[in-house]
C-alpha cells in the first residue's frame, strides 16, 4: 500500500505540474496577445479567450491514477490531517 501511495503522489505531483506549465503558457499568451494589441485590436480579444479558458478548463490537476486510485483516499486523508 506504501508503494501505492508513493506513485499516487507521483501522479499529484505530475498533475499540478502540468497546471502550472498551462498557466505559464495561458499568462504568456495573454502577454503576447495585449503586447498584439497595438497592431490589431482584435488580438485583445483572443488573449482574453485564452485566459477564460484556462480559468474554466484548465484551473484544476486531473489526476491520472491508474491501478494506484485506492491509494487516493489515504493521499487525501494525509493532505488533510497531516
Amino acid at each position: 500500500m506504501d508503494q501505492m501511495i508513493h506513485e499516487y503522489n507521483t501522479c499529484v505531483k505530475s498533475a499540478v505540474r502540468k497546471v502550472r506549465y498551462e498557466f505559464v503558457f495561458a499568462v504568456a499568451g495573454v502577454g503576447l496577445g495585449l503586447a498584439g494589441a497595438l497592431l490589431n485590436p482584435l488580438a485583445v480579444g483572443g488573449a482574453l479567450v485564452s485566459l477564460v479558458r484556462f480559468a474554466t478548463l484548465d484551473r484544476k490537476p486531473v489526476v491520472q491514477a491508474g491501478e494506484n486510485s485506492p491509494a487516493a483516499m489515504f493521499h487525501d486523508v494525509r493532505s488533510v490531517f497531516g
